[in-house]
């Protein structure tokens, strides 16, 4: 047992090492042994020779070509955090510290996270011992030197390619669309085929003065942008044009034979593609159709929705912009992905910037009639009212404490007048908030909302919603699960008024929903919320689609598997889930007559539950509906 104890006490534990290996710029590593290779080879040996102290080298490698060292944005280093992390990693060994890191702020940052996780860093070919005040200065100077080394690399790179677009020159970056590089003068050719596209989108710009209809165009013929496969072998390009892309060919001198580095412009080496009268022309539209900074200015008053709208089809960022007619300018939103590419498909029309406002106010100044909520605000600034009491008398005790000891007659009576403001604040902060003056102001919320200065409704509408979503027949509004407690009354009071307006939870989040319709007149698209002033049939029909719909989302969704569970989630009989799942079938024209109130005068919902055809035509023949011409 005592020889067991002594060799216990002897065994040496195993130190797991790393091997991590860097190399620059991916040159050479195609090679069969390369630099990667070599640092790896060296320090393997290095560890061997400490295999008396148990260090064991890990098999799986760590290594990073063709990654700078001036970040730590690499995924062979990111996964050694990881391992380090997972408490995988005892030591991690380097040919040089510069293959680490050649940031000193990145190195600090490295060292103390090794530290964190007891790490050891070795480098092989530098030797120093770190738990020393002078080996810890030699380790960072040596960062130094690498960082300064790295410096000097990129400010050499920068004078080369400023030197090389004063002579003319095209150096580094992606070859323009309509050239090509040669790789025996190091100049660029023009491509012929693409300088035919590139021609062609000048020519044709001129006539549209459009980017959008350019790109639109250009797509219909069945043209797409240039094919090309990174260093990476990760492919790029292939895609239809946008307008971005468009844009992008026509503000770039290279075509007129010009290169650009940064402001200043020179004379090119290679041919132009299109001449400098067709180029002015472009530049000269391109400046008309800029907006104005005061048009900016004023469209930003306009477009107070505008980090919180989203199209709910295409699930991006309806974007604000404007048009003028009749030398009047009208605001609207718009879909991103239909103005960015035109060949987009979206059933959502362009939105009325005051129409917009006109539907969320109605929805929140519903929601602000909520009883809970009235006393939820006087809660809060009855909370606000004793948090600025506490102030006030903690002010005003300080200044009393100082008058005993104030001799100058105008500082005490700088300070007794301010005692006295204390008093007259302390007075108005201690009055009962009422609650028919909170009632009162939030009755008046459309006179105050027009009030409000475009910054304060933006901070208005902040705090209280998350998120907006357009669809072509309904809008969504997503408020803070801090409003959750609203749902019970906001769903009763939808009950009682017989509205097709809808409360639920979802994402952790308040969903409040409304359909609406859109409609023409006068040559603008207009935003009408249904069920507001129906008439009883049409409220009645148009509540009874919107639930045929809503149910049959639960089972398309799989929520419900049949129609005996839909019933018993509902609390309907079957016969009667039936015939309202079958309103979800009706045409798409015939819901949008009932939503625009051209109703047969015979048709009810009575009507609708004795049966209808599956073809839409005969269901528009059968229930009385206008037939269309084909």
């Amino acid at each position: 047992m005592e020889w067991k104890s002594f060799l216990e006490d002897k065994m040496i534990k195993q130190k797991r090492c790393a091997i991590y290996t860097r190399k620059s710029v991916e040159d050479g590593l195609e090679q069969e042994f390369n630099s990667l290779d070599a640092q790896r080879s060296c320090c393997q040996n290095y560890i061997d020779l400490q295999e008396y102290d148990g260090w064991i080298c890990l098999p799986k490698h760590y290594d990073d070509g063709g990654w700078s060292g001036g970040n730590t944005d690499r995924p062979a280093f990111m996964q050694l955090l990881e391992d380090i992390e997972a408490k995988l990693i005892d030591i991690v060994v380097v040919y040089k510290v510069d293959r680490l890191s050649k940031s000193m702020i990145d190195f600090i940052k490295i060292n103390n996270y090794f530290d964190q996780h007891n790490v050891t860093l070795v480098s092989v070919t530098q030797a120093i011992d770190r738990n020393s005040a002078s080996g810890n200065l030699h380790w960072h100077s040596l960062v130094s030197y690498a960082q300064y080394e790295r410096e000097i690399i990129s400010e050499r790179v920068r004078d080369k390619i400023a030197e090389s677009r004063r002579m003319g020159k095209y150096y580094g970056g992606m070859t323009p669309y309509g050239y090509k590089r040669n790789e025996q003068t190091r100049r660029l050719d023009i491509d012929l085929s693409e300088a035919r596209v590139v021609r062609w989108i000048f020519k044709n710009y001129l006539k549209m003065r459009s980017c959008g209809l350019v790109a639109a165009t250009l797509n219909m013929r069945g043209k797409k942008t240039r094919r090309w496969v990174s260093v990476r072998n990760i492919p790029h390009g292939g895609k239809i044009w946008n307008l971005l892309a468009i844009h992008k060919i026509i503000t770039n001198p290279i075509y007129i034979g010009i290169i650009q580095h940064h402001e200043e412009k020179y004379p090119g080496e290679h041919q132009p593609i299109i001449s400098q009268d067709i180029w002015d022309q472009a530049q000269d539209i391109l400046a008309q159709n800029r907006h104005s900074h005061g048009t900016y200015s004023k469209l930003r008053q306009f477009a107070i929705f505008t980090t919180l709208v989203k199209c709910g089809e295409c699930d991006c960022a309806l974007t604000p912009t404007y048009t003028d007619k009749n030398r009047k300018r009208y605001f609207y939103y718009v879909c991103q992905k239909a103005m960015k590419y035109p060949d987009h498909i979206c059933n959502l029309k362009k939105i009325s910037a005051g129409e917009m406002e006109k539907l969320i106010c109605h929805q929140l100044a519903f929601i602000l009639q909520s009883y809970s909520l009235r006393t939820a605000i006087i809660r809060e600034l009855e909370t606000g009212q004793r948090e600025y009491c506490k102030k006030f008398v903690k002010e005003r005790s300080a200044l009393r404490q100082m008058l005993k000891y104030v001799k100058d007659e105008d500082t005490r009576q700088e300070q007794e007048k301010r005692i006295a403001e204390i008093n007259s604040c302390l007075i108005n902060c201690q009055k009962k908030i009422r609650q028919s003056k909170i009632d009162h102001d939030i009755d008046q919320f459309y006179p105050i909302w027009n009030l409000m200065s475009p910054q304060s409704k933006t901070e208005f509408l902040d705090s209280l919603i998350e998120e907006i979503r357009i669809y072509p027949t309904k809008v969504q509004l997503f408020l803070s699960k801090e409003f959750y407690s609203l749902k019970e009354e906001i769903s009763s009071r939808l009950r009682k008024e017989r509205s097709l307006s809808f409360v639920s939870f979802e994402n952790e989040r308040l969903l409040f929903e409304s359909p609406i319709s859109q409609h023409r007149v006068n040559g603008q698209n207009h935003l009408e919320m249904a069920g507001i002033n129906y008439n009883d049939n049409r409220r009645c029909l148009l509540h009874a689609i919107a639930i045929s719909w809503k149910w049959n989302e639960l089972l398309c969704s799989g929520s419900l598997k049949n129609i005996s569970d839909l019933a018993r989630y509902v609390k309907f009989s079957e016969p009667y889930v039936h015939r309202v799942l079958a309103l979800s079938n009706l045409a798409p024209s015939i819901v949008e007559d009932i939503v625009n109130g051209n109703i047969p005068d015979a048709l009810s919902l009575a009507r609708l539950h004795e049966g209808f055809p599956d073809d839409w035509n005969e269901q528009r023949k059968k229930l009385g509906f206008i037939i269309e011409n084909s």
